[in-house]
């Protein structure tokens, strides 16, 4: 079970996430991912605001493939790792591959330190 389902071979351009949360009462488990893609894609990927307490991951493992660009200022407290390779330019993020904040500056990731 996922927030959005991505399928037969859409594509979406820009799906921006402003405000979002997950109300878990007690009944269900955390989402287990906030999207799922699978015969689609997705050009860019916007975390502006998203409250992830009640969502493991934002998408299923094997599936960043299917998204061209991670972005937004809220990305960085939702306390999600992203793969490197799929990060935009400029957004703080957890790196997946060192587990630590990082920032990709002209592709290259670098350490993150907040101003």
């Amino acid at each position: 079970m996922a927030s959005v389902i991505v399928e037969n071979g859409t594509t979406i351009t820009n799906l921006v996430f402003t405000g979002f949360s997950v109300v878990n009462q007690g009944l269900l488990s955390p989402l287990p991912e906030l999207l799922m893609i699978g015969s689609g894609s997705i050009k860019q990927l916007v975390i502006d605001a998203l409250d992830s307490h009640n969502i493991s991951d934002p998408i299923a493992q094997g599936q960043f493939w299917s998204v061209g660009a991670i972005c937004g200022t809220g990305l960085l407290a939702t306390g999600w790792e992203i793969p490197d390779f799929v990060m935009a330019n400029g957004v703080p993020y957890i790196s997946a591959s060192t587990g630590l904040a990082s920032i990709k500056i002209d592709g290259v990731v670098e350490p993150y330190e907040s101003p």
